[in-house]
């Protein structure tokens, strides 16, 4: 199916709790027209789980179809102070499938702020580092191997 025709069917879907995810996952395979949708729905919509689907599927969009256009609003996102920390996982992960420079600088600045929070049973936060660890680890070599 066409993205023109397949946008409009998922946006449906969208409205199903049961489907948002599955559907976000389904725009993020469309290229460039869902980058729209998935950029409102991950600042915008008041469920966490949209959320943070919406960040995976541009970070999916964006290695899939080599498109950094993703890159400033996932960047955004991940220094805005009242993201939670599961989206912010989501947002950090998409930021290491689009290696991009501009990435670094915050990663290194939301990985010093997570250093210093000591909580070793918290599996979100733990989770959060993973995610940053290695998307940094993905943005600051990309240059040695391109």
């Amino acid at each position: 199916m066409q993205a023109d025709a397949a946008m409009p069917k998922l946006k449906e879907a969208l409205k199903d709790r049961d489907l948002a995810r599955q559907a976000l996952a389904a725009i993020g395979n469309l290229g460039r027209d869902g980058i729209p949708l998935l950029v409102e729905l991950m600042n915008t919509s008041p469920q966490l789980e949209v959320q943070a689907a919406a960040a995976k599927s541009l970070g999916q969009l964006g290695g899939l179809h080599g498109d950094a256009s993703v890159v400033l609003p996932l960047l955004a996102k991940l220094q805005d102070p009242k993201t939670d920390w599961t989206v912010l996982t989501e947002v950090a992960w998409a930021l290491g499938k689009i290696p991009d420079k501009r990435s670094i600088q915050p990663l290194y600045d939301l990985d010093k702020k997570l250093q210093a929070i000591r909580d070793p049973d918290n599996m979100t936060l733990k989770k959060l580092k993973e995610a940053v660890f290695w998307s940094i680890k993905q943005c600051d070599t990309w240059d040695q191997y391109s």
